[in-house]
C-alpha cells in the first residue's frame, strides 16, 4: 500500500515538473535546484555547476525568469553581471 502511494506521488511530481517546464524539464529543474542550493550564482557559475555551456544557460534562465521562477539582480560588485535568486 505504501509503495503504491509513493509511486502515485512520484508520478504526480514528475508530471508537474514536465507540465511546468515542457521538453527542457531536466536542465531547467537542474538550474532551479542549483540556484536554490546556492542563491546569488551568476550564469557562468551556474553553467559550470550543471555542466552546460553559457549560451544555453542564458536561454534557460530567460525561460525560468519569464515563468517567474527565478530573479536576476545586478551584482553590487560588478554592474555587468547578474546574480540569480
Amino acid at each position: 500500500m505504501a509503495l503504491a502511494l509513493a509511486i502515485v506521488l512520484i508520478t504526480g511530481a514528475v508530471s508537474l515538473i514536465v507540465w511546468a517546464f515542457g521538453h527542457q524539464a531536466s536542465i531547467q529543474f537542474a538550474a532551479l535546484v542549483a540556484i536554490n542550493d546556492s542563491p546569488g550564482l551568476d550564469a557562468t557559475r551556474l553553467a559550470a555547476l550543471i555542466d552546460y555551456d553559457r549560451p544555453t544557460m542564458t536561454g534557460v534562465i530567460d525561460r525560468l525568469e519569464a515563468k517567474g521562477l527565478v530573479m536576476r539582480e545586478v551584482d553590487p560588485n560588478d554592474r555587468r553581471a547578474r546574480l540569480l535568486f
